[in-house]
């Protein structure tokens, strides 16, 4: 699979859409991770990643000027709670037919504090019970979900049925969340180094993640 390199990225159509936003369109090309965006600087309304075969929401550089992502048709299974810091203007995400299947799949984008639009039709998730009340709690700055309006009622609904159990999650996931920078501040400069050479050796995307989940948590593969 062909990775998002700067030449692939330069590569990519840029053009003013009908809403004049300025878009950038790597729809189709294969890529399986989101990587090496600071190429592009910051300098697009629309980031078009639609088609590809990309697993996690990650990695993005600090662009304060995105505001729609659009993901359909990849294999998106997880997404960074970096997000809603990396792209502070993002307010709609279009994440149709992804694998995205557990409610909590979506908590990370909780930190999208101006996300207005999501859509994620053809995901398992929303075959879960209550997955509309679950969204609508977790993510409360949403007016439309899955091309639905929210309505009052089940704004009240989701508050009622969730807002106290997701204050109690998000103390647990911070707590968790201080844990592990606090673990990842063990591992020393060379070991960080080795952990990312061999990221870069890396020969499948399967390893390549390992790898970038133990480098997360700070801890040193067996083999290195």
């Amino acid at each position: 699979m062909p990775r998002m390199t700067a030449d692939l990225l330069r590569e990519c159509p840029q053009f003013m859409n009908p809403l004049k936003e300025r878009e950038l369109d790597c729809r189709a090309r294969s890529i399986p991770a989101i990587e090496n965006l600071g190429a592009v600087k910051d300098q697009f309304d629309v980031l078009d990643f639609s088609d590809n075969e990309i697993r996690r929401l990650e990695n993005f550089p600090m662009m304060s000027r995105v505001g729609t992502l659009m993901l359909a048709n990849n294999k998106v299974m997880r997404i960074s709670t970096d997000v809603g810091r990396q792209l502070p203007s993002l307010h709609s995400i279009i994440l149709t037919h992804n694998n995205l299947t557990e409610l909590q799949d979506i908590d990370g984008l909780a930190t999208c504090k101006n996300l207005l639009r999501l859509d994620l039709r053809q995901n398992s998730i929303t075959k879960k019970e209550n997955y509309r009340l679950y969204v609508i709690a977790r993510l409360p700055s949403l007016n439309v979900l899955d091309f639905a309006k929210i309505k009052p009622k089940e704004r009240e609904a989701a508050k009622e049925m969730f807002g106290s159990k997701l204050s109690k999650v998000e103390a647990i996931v911070e707590s968790e969340k201080n844990s592990k920078a606090a673990t990842g501040s063990s591992l020393s400069a060379d070991q960080k180094a080795k952990i990312r050479e061999a990221i870069a050796a890396a020969k499948t995307l399967e390893e390549v993640e390992r790898l970038e989940g133990m480098l997360a948590e700070g801890k040193m593969p067996d083999n290195l």
